[in-house]
Order: C-alpha cells, then structure tokens, then sequence
C-alpha cells in the first residue's frame, strides 16, 4: 500500500477522541515525516513518522535500530499495515510505538500511553466486485465523454486516460469480449453508450476510485471561495452545487488535482479530518481535459456512492441536464 493511502487510513481509525495530524516529508528528507497526537483532553504529543508496510521480523528488526532513539528529538511512530500477533508482540517487547491500518496501537512515551489490541482489518469488496477493470474504467472515461476520440489512435488515446499503450489495447479486446465495443470498415464503435456510461457512473465508486490517493481533509470556511489550480476539477456535492444551478448547498466536496495531495494540502491550509469536509483526490486521467459530460460523469460517481436520497435527487437534476441518460439504467443498480 502507498505510503499516502496508508497513513490515510490509519487516520480514519483513531478511536473517538483521539486525532492524527500528519505532514509528510519531502522525497529527498531522511524520514517520512511528522505526525501529532491530540487526546480528548487537549494533551498534544509530537513524532517523527515511519511508514512501512511490514510482514517480517526481520523488516522489524531494521525499524528498531533506527528507532531505539529519538529523531530529529522526537519519538518515532511507525505507522504500518495490520500487524500480526507476532509482529505486535514484537514491537511491544522492543519499544517499537505504532499504529496500524486496523486500528492497533501501543504507544508509551513520556506523558502519553494508548494500548489497542485485537482488532481486525474490515473486509471490502471495492475494486474486487467492479464490472470493469480499472484501466478499462479511465479509457472509458475518455471515451464516452470524448465520442470523437473513440477514432484516434492507441497513443493518443493513452496519453488522454493516463494508461499504458498496452492498456488501451486490452482494455478494447475486454469490451469486445463483453460485447460493448466492435471494430468495423468504418471505424470503432461503442455498443450502448449510454447503458456503458450508467454502468460507468455506477461502477466508478467501486473498481477505480478506491485505488486513488486521497486525504480527507476539514471544510474550507467558504465553499464559494475555494481556489483551484490550473487542471484540477471540482466533483461530489462542490460540482453538484455548479451542475444543478444551485439545487444543492455543498456540505462536502472533492477536488481532482493532477499536483502532490501534500502540497496541495499545505497550500490549502486545511487540517486533516475525520469525517470528510473537502476531499482532495489525485486525478485518474492523463491529458483529457474535462468537457461538460465528463464532470457530469464523474459528478454523478461521486454523488452516487453515498446513495441518499438527496444524492439521488440532485443526481437526477444533473443527468437530466448534461447527459440523458434513462432513470431505468442509472438508478437501477
């Protein structure tokens, strides 16, 4: 797991009461970075972070002669996937303080100890259970907001959904499979555009956006006023805000940047959170630039993932609006 996606989700496990606050360090910095811990009672305890994903004694062994001192004066958290009972024991028997990706935790330092044990990981079905592959998903993205790429040829289309060249081509010899794609004399063509795009839209919560880096980060004080970058997107309720001319009040939102999360964090000047605020998500394509049906399309795969009824309403201003698309095959899955 990717150092950013790990330390996310480790965050999302605190136990009430107590908040994860990170900041990564730069690729070329002698350690991952740095993290606080805030108790209930207002107590705040720094540390320098290790990140690794661990599933030896021996990769154990190294975090512990790098961490049996203080760093840059402070303790060092080790923030890692789920460790077994071994390798918990491990750590608790050689002063190792961490936190795993399920929730456990044994820390023990001067003014602060939390000991958290037995937890499992949740099992998911996301991305396993998805109709399309993930790279099928980001060239259908680009194709079905795009009709006129379907044509191009397999570099540009590459280049537009951010995969590889051999991606694009099995990502088409997968539709033809599925019957939704068939090449004739006169060019490529797309079977039921609009029954893949609802398959996409309802489809793109579980095969592709699980595999995104995200943080989650706290609301911003005025949505109206929320700067973004040169290529990034609004999606989720900020887009439905715009899309539905203003049906919606956003009381979330997402940001898609192509730029670092971290840095876009720290220009943002947004605290890590919880519960989500403002989600920024790193971009899944490559040089597309989004139309009015690509943001309606990934507008509504976001908006569609949490499946509340006011979701469903402004999901049905926007389709209605920006892509036509049968209540029967959106709202049928």
């Amino acid at each position: 797991m990717r150092p950013q996606r790990l330390i996310t989700k480790v965050a999302d496990t605190m136990p009430p009461g107590i908040l994860l606050e990170y900041e990564l360090a730069q690729e070329d910095d002698d350690t991952d970075g740095r993290v606080t811990l805030t108790t209930a009672g207002g107590g705040r305890k720094n540390f320098t972070l290790e990140i690794k994903t661990v599933h030896r004694i021996e990769t154990l062994a190294g975090i512990e002669r790098r961490t049996n001192q203080s760093v840059n004066g402070l303790p060092v958290l080790l923030i890692c996937n789920r460790l077994s009972p071994p390798l918990a024991d491990y750590c608790m028997q050689n002063r190792i303080n961490f936190i795993d990706s399920a929730g456990n935790a044994h820390i023990d330092v001067p003014g602060l100890c939390i000991i958290i044990q037995g937890k499992q990981e949740e099992k998911t079905n996301v991305a396993v259970g998805g109709i399309f592959p993930e790279g099928v998903m980001k060239l259908l993205f680009v194709l079905l907001s795009e009709p006129d790429a379907l044509n191009k040829t397999y570099r540009q289309l590459a280049e537009l959904s951010g995969i590889s060249l051999g991606m694009v081509s099995k990502a088409f010899d997968i539709l033809e499979q599925r019957r939704h794609y068939r090449k004739a004399k006169t060019g490529r063509r797309l079977i039921d555009t609009d029954g893949l795009s609802a398959m996409w839209i309802n489809d793109y919560a579980r095969s592709l956006k699980p595999r995104l880096d995200l943080l989650t980060l706290e609301a911003p004080s005025s949505w109206e006023h929320l700067p973004l970058e040169t290529g990034e997107y609004a999606s989720g309720e900020l887009a439905a805000a715009s899309l539905s001319g203003g049906y919606l009040v956003p009381v979330t939102g997402i940001i898609y940047t192509p730029y670092s999360l971290v840095e876009r964090r720290n220009r943002l000047a947004l605290r890590p959170a919880r519960e989500p605020g403002l989600q920024i998500i790193a971009s899944f394509w490559g040089a597309l630039t989004l139309n009015s049906r690509a943001k309606a399309m990934l507008c509504l795969g976001d908006l569609l993932d949490g499946g509340d009824d006011r979701s469903r309403e402004v999901a049905r201003i926007i389709n209605d609006k920006y892509l036509n698309l049968k209540d029967s095959a959106l709202f049928s899955y």
